[in-house]
């Protein structure tokens, strides 16, 4: 993945953002971002009504995106 530019070129790096059907036990729906790509703004843009989302406690502090998230109708759980 040549396009993967992280540091430079001899370090790359990319992100693969996964959503995963629990029920049906199979991945639903990916995205893959350069390294650099802010995992909160690919969560904001893959929000939809009644998904329900596991996160790590990293965004347990980001209020304003947590708001953004309450107000989609998503249910998330925070580890």
């Amino acid at each position: 993945m040549a396009w993967a530019l992280w540091q430079n070129p001899k370090n790359r790096a990319g992100k693969l953002h996964l959503e995963f059907s629990v029920w049906r036990q199979v991945p639903v729906e990916f995205t893959v971002t350069d390294a650099n790509t802010s995992e909160r703004a690919v969560w904001k843009q893959d929000l939809k009504r009644g998904a329900y989302f596991v996160n790590g406690r990293a965004y347990r502090h980001d209020y304003k995106l947590l708001k953004v998230v309450e107000a989609s109708g998503v249910n998330y759980v925070l580890l």
